[in-house]
């Protein structure tokens, strides 16, 4: 019995110093950001999980994930709880951190001193990301990429003209600002520049 009991304080210890450790790499930094990463309400009707036709902006249609988007070259499933979020250190010399097909690049300088970012998948069915620590504020933007491959727009060609899409945030639980954005036709992607994290998605 005794060992039992030293063993449950061996574990209670351990993880208090990990949640210790895990705030401690969050690092000090400009925690004012306008937005926060919001709880997710309804999710099943809301258009961080959309369906055909859903639209954030008017005349942009969110891409929707084609069936078998989750499952690798091979045929297995993959079951994106399993791959949701990539969590990396980074410091003043900036780093690029991915998510599958989506990444996240954040400059030199873009924070004062070591802390840990993190990006996880938003939606099953969109294309969808949510990054932390938010709210954050950074020194310098940072870019975000969304791929829209595997999706109704994938089908344009590298000719085609680009589809009407921007990445937007969420501002709060119920409003959507879209940011300026590229699309590269040849890559499928999207890409905007941002101060700060949210929960963001291509419409």
């Amino acid at each position: 019995m005794k060992k039992f009991s030293e063993s449950i304080l061996k574990v209670t210890g351990l993880t208090i110093a990990l949640m210790l450790t895990v705030t401690l790499l969050t690092g000090c930094g400009n925690f004012d950001s306008p937005t926060a990463s919001q709880p997710r309400v309804n999710e099943a009707n809301d258009l961080w999980n959309p369906e055909p036709g859903d639209q954030i902006i008017p005349g942009h249609e969110v891409p929707i994930l084609n069936p078998g988007y989750w499952e690798s070259t091979t045929g297995q499933a993959i079951n994106p709880a399993a791959i949701a979020s990539r969590a990396q250190r980074v410091g003043p010399q900036g780093c690029t951190i991915s998510l599958g097909a989506h990444r996240v690049i954040i400059p030199a300088g873009a924070v004062d001193d070591f802390m840990t970012i993190t990006i996880a998948y938003g939606s099953v069915t969109g294309i969808a990301i949510d990054c932390g620590p938010s709210p954050f504020r950074f020194n310098v933007p940072v870019t975000i990429v969304l791929s829209y491959a595997g999706t109704q727009y994938a089908n344009n060609g590298t000719n085609a003209t680009p589809p009407p899409l921007s990445i937007v945030y969420m501002a709060d639980p119920e409003t959507f600002e879209p940011l300026p954005s590229d699309v590269d036709v040849t890559k499928m992607t999207v890409s905007a520049q941002t101060d700060h994290f949210s929960r963001y998605i291509i419409s």
